[in-house]
C-alpha cells in the first residue's frame, strides 16, 4: 500500500457566486445569518449560575426574561433564516436556556379541529362519538435496566428508579401524588356534537364496579358556562366523578395556547388538587 493511499484524495471545487450557492439553499439571506451566527463569540461562562453573570438587578429576572422570550418568540415554524436571525439576537442567557434548559422536544397534534367528525348515534353522558377517532396511544415505561451507566451519562434521562417512584411513568398512586402537565389550544367548541373532551385518560382496564378499578382522567367540558375542565380520580368505588377544577376560567380562557398542570395527591380521607395555569396556581 502506497503512502498517499491512507488518505482521501482533494478536489478544488470551483468559487461560486451567492446567487448559485442560493439556489441550493433558502436564501441569500440565510447565508449571511447563518455565517454570522458560525462567528459569533460566546463566552466560555456556565450561565447555570447566577452569581457567574448576575452582578446587577435580579438574577430570577435574567431567566424569567429568557423563558418567556423562547416561549413567545423563537420563530418553530419560520424559516431557517428566521430561526438563525433569532439566534444571532439572542443574550448569552437566552441562547443557554434555549438550548441546555428549554423542553427541546417542540410541536403539536391537532385533535378533531376544525373538523371533528360526523356524530355516530347521540350523545351518552355528554359524549358524542365521531366516525373518525381521533387520540394518542401512549405506553407507560421507562423498563428496568441493567445499563447502570445511563445515570451517569445522561442525568436528566427519565431512569428507572424505585426509589423515587420511576417505576413507570403512568404510575397512579395518590399516596405519593400525581401530576398531568401540557400545553393546549381549544379554539371552539361543537357541544352538539360532544359536550366533553378526553385530554387524558389512564385506566386499568377494569370495570368500574370492580374493586380493582383505577382511572386518572382530565377532560374539557363546553356545556358549561365556568371551568371547562373535569377531574376523574377513582380507585374502586372512592374517589370524585368529573369533578370541575377552576377558579374564573371559561372555555375563552383557552382559545390560545395555555400550559396547564394539575397535581393531585392524598390528603387525609380527601384528594387535594392543585390547577396552574400558565405557570400561576389557579386554584387548589
Amino acid at each position: 500500500m502506497k503512502l498517499k493511499d491512507l488518505f482521501q484524495s482533494t478536489k478544488t471545487l470551483k468559487s461560486s457566486s451567492l446567487d448559485e450557492i442560493a439556489a441550493e439553499v433558502e436564501s441569500q439571506e440565510y447565508i449571511k445569518s447563518f455565517s454570522e451566527d458560525k462567528v459569533r463569540f460566546l463566552p466560555n461562562v456556565d450561565f447555570s449560575d447566577p452569581k457567574n453573570f448576575a452582578f446587577y438587578g435580579s438574577a430570577e429576572k435574567y431567566y424569567t426574561d429568557s423563558f418567556n422570550r423562547v416561549r413567545n418568540t423563537y420563530p418553530y415554524d419560520g424559516s431557517e433564516k428566521e430561526k438563525y436571525d433569532w439566534l444571532n439576537d439572542s443574550t448569552f442567557i437566552d441562547l443557554y436556556i434555549f438550548e441546555q434548559r428549554y423542553p427541546r422536544f417542540n410541536g403539536h397534534v391537532n385533535m378533531g379541529y376544525p373538523s371533528w367528525g360526523t356524530l355516530s348515534g347521540s350523545l351518552i353522558d355528554g359524549y358524542g362519538k365521531s366516525d373518525t377517532d381521533t387520540y394518542i396511544k401512549t405506553f407507560g415505561g421507562p423498563n428496568q435496566s441493567s445499563l447502570s451507566t445511563l445515570k451517569t451519562q445522561f442525568s436528566d434521562a427519565n431512569i428507572y428508579d424505585t426509589d423515587k417512584s420511576r417505576e413507570s411513568n403512568l404510575k397512579f398512586k395518590l399516596e405519593d401524588g400525581v401530576s398531568i402537565e401540557m400545553w393546549l389550544k381549544k379554539p371552539a367548541f361543537n357541544t352538539a356534537k360532544t359536550e366533553k373532551e378526553v385530554l387524558f385518560d389512564l385506566w386499568n382496564g377494569e370495570a368500574s364496579s370492580s374493586a380493582q378499578y383505577g382511572r386518572l382522567r382530565l377532560e374539557l367540558t363546553g356545556a358549561s358556562s365556568g371551568s371547562p375542565f373535569l377531574i376523574t380520580a377513582m380507585s374502586g368505588a372512592s374517589g370524585s366523578q368529573n369533578f370541575s377544577v377552576g377558579s374564573s376560567l371559561t372555555t375563552a380562557s383557552i382559545e390560545d395556547w395555555t400550559h396547564v398542570a394539575l397535581t393531585l395527591k392524598n390528603s387525609g380521607s380527601h384528594i387535594q388538587s392543585n390547577l396552574y395555569i400558565n405557570g400561576a396556581l389557579n386554584t387548589t
